[in-house]
């Protein structure tokens, strides 16, 4: 139902990323800092996440 791409687990954060930043270009969110999808936004310069407007706590990984 629109999946484009998927990863299997375990899987690294560069790789999330990397797929993350292909979406946004091939979508071409006309350059907006702010990429919405139904309830998801994401703020591209404030690393922000939030789903119905509800921010999503995220956490740096640890090494």
């Amino acid at each position: 139902m629109g999946a484009d791409d998927y990863l299997t687990k375990p899987f690294h954060l560069s790789e999330l990323a990397a797929r993350i930043y292909s979406i946004i270009r091939r979508k071409q969110f006309n350059n907006a800092n702010i990429v919405k999808q139904d309830e998801l936004e994401i703020d591209m310069l404030a690393k922000t996440v939030s789903v119905q407007n509800q921010p999503v706590l995220l956490t740096k990984k640890r090494i």
